[in-house]
């Protein structure tokens, strides 16, 4: 009886190392190799939707740059071009030339459900205009990077929204969604869409 009792502690013990390493595992990984790097995006096209989608943005291109900081983390800057409401009104941001919209702000790379690899685009409040009309989109979202475990230079992300909501609309667990608001009225759920094609100067792979 001693013996199987000595056993199961045994068990016990291996059966709680395996899960610390498993833990330790998952709290590393996905990571960027290397840790630091920069590199150029572009997209065909990109399409904002209101939830309900009685409000619509979609820009024609857009183009941008992006830094790896850390083995998680980065920071990029987009410019979106051709932007209307509805394919009719001009929406233009401060400052900027007719059609044309501005942004920037962090990553972070990690797990968007189970063990799907994704990227955090967490903007600055951007604010642009729309046939006299102010908007502003706060929040982020998420979507699926690769390819994962292999060394290049380009990656691919995409975001998807279904009926004007972010899909997913989490990450790592937490809620990760983009609201808009215009003229200064009640903030509503928003989804972006886009396939984002990045280069990065120095190869690379995700971990």
């Amino acid at each position: 009886m001693k013996r199987i009792r000595i056993l199961g502690m045994a068990l016990v013990a291996v059966l709680a190392m395996s899960a610390v390493a498993v833990a330790i595992a998952s709290a590393a990984a996905p990571e960027f190799s290397p840790a630091t790097n920069s590199g150029t995006s572009k997209s065909a096209t990109a399409t904002f939707t209101e939830e309900g989608e009685a409000f619509s943005i979609k820009c024609t291109s857009n183009t941008g740059t992006s830094t790896i900081t850390g083995a998680k983390a980065g920071t990029f800057v987009e410019t979106f071009k051709g932007c209307k409401a509805a394919g009719i009104e001009t929406c233009t941001g401060e400052g900027e030339s007719s059609g044309v919209i501005k942004t920037k702000g962090s990553f972070v790379l990690g797990y968007i459900k189970g063990t799907e690899v994704g990227l955090k685009f967490s903007p600055e409040p951007t604010e642009f205009t729309c046939a006299g009309t102010k908007v502003k989109v706060t929040g982020c979202a998420a979507g699926p990077i690769t390819p994962i475990g292999e060394t290049t230079t380009k990656f691919t992300v995409k975001l998807t929204a279904s009926k004007g909501k972010q899909t997913p609309d989490e990450f790592e667990g937490s809620s990760c969604t983009l609201k808009s608001e215009k003229g200064g009225g009640t903030a509503k759920e928003g989804g972006q869409e886009q396939t984002e094609e990045i280069t990065e100067t120095t190869a690379g792979e995700i971990t």
